[in-house]
């Protein structure tokens, strides 16, 4: 069992504020998470070590060993909001994981963020002629949005004779720059970061 505390609720702080647990029907408590203003959380139904965790004005936050004596918490870097409410496991997909908030709507995520596709068009200089090129295996480069811009992920895909390729990527960062190389062609990259959405094609011409 866990039990969420604030720290000084309509009082001054008092650093009792954090996520408690028992293991003997409430007699004795734990602190497990020292965050000041825990709001709630939700364990998984098919995983009992997992577990997700709102807060006030630190994000949401994911533990995949919450039953081990010191369990570890990290934020989720997807969840662009400091004010999460409440946490729900999606019934058909116990992957997939609703999050309501205080003023920012309901966002869906992913514990396990499926597989992503994403169509490129890419011309490369000296085999291109305007109508098509010679096929070529190209690597695309998805970076960071922000400054030094480190590279996330990527994928050799094969171009053929029109420029064409489905490129697949593992990541769950939705804004990206992009950018796509090979043995012909220097580095080319987007003028500026994109929103990275499921189903929409992407041209490098």
């Amino acid at each position: 069992m866990v039990r969420l505390r604030f720290s000084g609720w309509g009082g001054p702080p008092n650093g009792l504020g954090g996520l408690y647990r028992t293991t003997n029907r409430g007699i004795n408590w734990t602190k497990i998470n020292n965050l000041e203003r825990v709001g709630s959380c939700t364990i998984s139904p098919v995983n009992p070590n997992e577990m997700y965790m709102s807060t006030e004005v630190n994000g949401l936050w994911y533990s995949n060993n919450i039953n081990t004596a010191s369990p570890t918490f990290s934020q989720v870097q997807g969840y662009n909001f400091r004010q999460p409410e409440r946490i729900f496991y999606n019934p058909n997909d116990q992957n997939e994981v609703w999050v309501t908030s205080f003023g920012n709507g309901i966002k869906k995520g992913f514990t396990n963020p499926p597989p992503v596709s994403l169509n490129v068009t890419a011309g490369i200089e000296g085999f291109y002629n305007g109508m098509s090129q010679i096929a070529d295996t190209v690597r695309v480069i998805l970076h960071e949005a922000l400054p030094p811009f480190a590279a996330i992920d990527s994928s050799t895909v094969f171009l053929n004779n029109l420029g064409n390729a489905t490129a697949q990527f593992n990541i769950a960062v939705m804004e990206i720059t992009m950018c796509s190389s090979s043995t012909e062609m220097p580095e080319t990259w987007t003028s500026s970061a994109i929103a990275f959405l499921k189903g929409r094609p992407y041209h490098l011409i």
